[in-house]
């Protein structure tokens, strides 16, 4: 296992109440795989699109994560620590990881 995801779909956008990477896989000196984060991100984007959301997805993060998954995820800002991926991005994140897309 690479990383682990806890979602669930509300009324119009996925929650993400948990997203770990490996401890292998933290750490950009030490990674065993790259991406893992991003492909747990595009498989709540991914589920967001099947339940009828746009792809939507939502998420607090933790303080010193969020200008990070500004930059990496391209997030938008909600309020101080709560961030979503718009449809899209989450477009871009599935057609990215998912060989058929899912949109």
């Amino acid at each position: 296992m690479q990383g682990i995801v806890c979602l669930g779909v509300r009324v119009s956008w996925v929650e993400v109440y948990l997203v770990e990477n490996a401890p292998w896989n933290i750490g950009s000196e030490r990674q065993e795989f790259i991406g893992v984060g991003a492909h747990l991100f595009a498989i709540a984007c991914k589920r967001s699109f099947e339940a009828g959301c746009e792809g939507c997805v939502a998420f607090d993060a933790n303080t010193g994560l969020v200008d990070y998954y500004v930059r990496a995820l391209r997030a938008e800002a909600m309020g101080a620590n709560r961030l979503f991926i718009a449809t899209p991005r989450a477009k871009q994140l599935v057609d990215t990881y998912f060989e058929e897309g899912g949109t």
